[in-house]
């Protein structure tokens, strides 16, 4: 998991935790995050977008060639400076409900990558305790 701010998604490493996934990070750092895949496959990943030492792109684009699945979770709002290649990733707004970030995360699990986006009733969910 990559998210610049490490104490606001301590929720959703708490959701994912309750759906029996091993989380490693959260990485607030694409070069600790980089390190960390060097060495290691994730089964999927969450990324943010704008970390304290960049952009998350090039290591969008690892996962990718490694065929992890993997979504943005973010709340960038410049969408027009995502590479072309990126567009059609799974891209979930700041604030989402915490379990459609795990059920979107638990199916590119099972499913591999799945190209998705948030629904419209998605939004009226209530947040996680």
């Amino acid at each position: 998991m990559l998210q610049r701010e490490l104490l606001p998604n301590l929720p959703l490493v708490a959701s994912l935790a309750r759906l029996g996934l091993d989380v490693a990070g959260p990485f607030n750092r694409v070069s600790q995050a980089r390190t960390w895949i060097e060495s290691n496959r994730p089964d999927a990943a969450v990324l943010d977008i704008a970390l304290w030492d960049g952009t998350s792109f090039d290591l969008a684009d690892e996962l990718q060639r490694r065929e992890v699945p993997f979504l943005f979770y973010t709340s960038w709002d410049d969408l027009a400076a995502i590479p072309l290649e990126l567009r059609e990733m799974p891209f979930l707004e700041k604030p989402v409900h915490l379990a459609l970030v795990a059920k979107l995360l638990s199916k590119m699990i099972a499913d591999g990558q799945v190209i998705e986006t948030r629904r419209e009733d998605d939004q009226n969910l209530p947040e996680d305790q």
